[in-house]
């Protein structure tokens, strides 16, 4: 204001949107503490598949994964910051209602820019038909879904992310400057994910159902 090989649904990736009012800005001639504050947004998918028919296993597909280019894309976006995330989560669930996601390994965001950034604040946004809950186990809602994502020491509640909010740990969602790192996985934060529905009413909901979308802010860091 991330996906690859192994997960249903997981592969596009999408480059930041600079979040001051939608207003890119170059930054030639801004003092240090000007670029500091300056903020991107990327926005996921979090979707469900269903069992719809009969079927012996699960079923993995392998999407195309094009990546967003914006030397030739010219919309401007990710002029000043960019990064990318996943196009979706795409968890599946069995018959009590655990949901299990990919792999952190092929869920990451990631730093497109040459200078470190970090996830600096979340929003989740529920589809009409759902109602992200603290703990589905508990809830009386219909169609009621609690889902967790972040890295490994800060993951995150997304009932806790209704409206935006900022994570809890700076550190851990740290990304370093994707044009010169030479860890080919410092640049990324990787996702572990994890839920639980309960209550789901709506007979028509079967293969693959959109049930939130995932907000993300980041920041460049302070001393990059």
């Amino acid at each position: 204001m991330g996906t690859h090989v192994e997960a249903a649904g997981i592969g596009k990736r999408l480059a930041a949107i600079i979040a001051s009012g939608a207003l890119v800005v170059s930054t030639m001639g801004m003092p240090m503490t000007a670029l500091a504050t300056q903020t991107g947004s990327g926005a996921t998918d979090v979707t469900i598949t269903f069992a719809d028919g009969e079927f012996g296993g699960t079923e993995i597909t392998d999407p195309d994964d094009p990546a967003y280019n914006p030397d030739t894309d010219g919309d401007g976006k990710g002029d000043n910051i960019a990064f990318t995330v996943p196009t979706a989560i795409n968890f599946t669930t069995n018959a009590s209602g655990v949901l299990t996601g990919p792999s952190a390994a092929s869920t990451y965001i990631e730093n497109e820019s040459v200078f470190s950034i970090h996830v600096s604040s979340v929003d989740v946004d529920p589809e009409s038909n759902w109602n992200v809950v603290e703990s589905a186990a508990d809830a009386n809602e219909a169609n009621a879904i609690d889902f967790q994502f972040g890295p490994k020491g800060d993951k995150l509640n997304a009932y806790d992310y209704l409206t935006k909010a900022s994570v809890h740990d700076v550190s851990k969602w740290s990304m370093t400057s994707a044009k010169s790192a030479a860890d080919a996985v410092s640049d990324r934060v990787q996702l572990v994910t994890s839920g639980n529905i309960n209550n789901v009413s709506d007979s028509s909901m079967t293969g693959k159902e959109k049930v939130a979308t995932i907000h993300t802010y980041v920041s460049r860091n302070l001393n990059s």
